[in-house]
């Protein structure tokens, strides 16, 4: 069986949780698919799926934040830390997902998983299992201008970076976009640049990260989803077929 495993990054409330359930199911109905979970987060208290493999089990947030006198952000970079060092249990219980489907639900705070050490060694341990790919999602409503439109598509580059691994940025929240998109990733990005008008420090460096953008940015079709009416599916799946197959054009 070759498993394909999903990692859903993103910055806190973009819908990682949320996108996980709801395309499990999804490639549960439409495909007969296989899937298997995994939660990441410690620190979650409810989740709308069950997942197969619960980092929850190898970590108690609780007891951690008590016995270690932090609060939640200091007991959140603790409690990767310590997920990234319990490597070996990961992995063997990772070994026992046999699934057509692995979906991979991360920490809320992304940054953890960037610009630490402990997500490029997480997905290393992945990595032992199958190559993993990592959906970068970009909550629609947290990007309200161009600039943070920008940034936002620029972590997507960094997780490529940092993780080693291929990364598909991808909107979420669909539901509640009010404009139509440009075919293309990279025509996004050419299209809101085009609108940030003459002169100004900061219109200058928006202009600057997306030549950037261009240059390094794998040149993937925008893809739009909502965990809520499912909408854009069908697209991430076939994106995910691609990268795996390696045998369709992403653009």
């Amino acid at each position: 069986m070759n498993t394909r495993i999903v990692v859903f990054v993103g910055p806190g409330a973009s819908g990682k949780t949320s996108l996980t359930a709801a395309f499990s199911d999804w490639l549960v109905r439409e495909l007969n698919a296989d899937v298997k979970t995994v939660n990441l987060d410690p620190a979650v208290e409810r989740l709308p799926y069950v997942p197969d493999l619960d980092v929850r089990e190898l970590i108690d947030f609780r007891k951690l934040m008590s016995e270690e006198g932090l609060g939640p952000n200091g007991a959140m970079i603790k409690a990767v830390d310590m997920l990234a060092g319990k490597s070996r249990d990961l992995l063997n219980r990772l070994r026992k997902l046999r699934a057509d489907y692995v979906l991979v639900d991360t920490p809320g705070l992304s940054e953890l998983f960037l610009l630490r050490d402990s997500g490029p060694k997480v997905i290393k341990v992945l990595k032992r299992v199958a190559l993993p790919l990592v959906i970068y999602l970009n909550d629609v409503t947290v990007s309200k201008s161009v600039s943070e439109t920008v940034v936002a598509y620029l972590m997507s580059l960094v997780a490529r970076l940092r993780l080693d691994v291929p990364v598909i940025p991808v909107l979420s929240k669909s539901d509640l976009l009010k404009r139509q998109l440009k075919k293309t990733f990279l025509d996004e990005v050419s299209s809101l640049v085009g609108r940030t008008g003459q002169g100004g420090l900061l219109s200058e460096l928006t202009s600057e990260l997306a030549k950037i953008l261009e240059m390094y940015a794998i040149p993937t079709r925008m893809i739009a989803v909502s965990a809520v009416t499912m909408e854009g599916f069908q697209s991430l799946y076939t994106v995910i077929h691609e990268v795996f197959c390696a045998c369709g054009d992403l653009t």
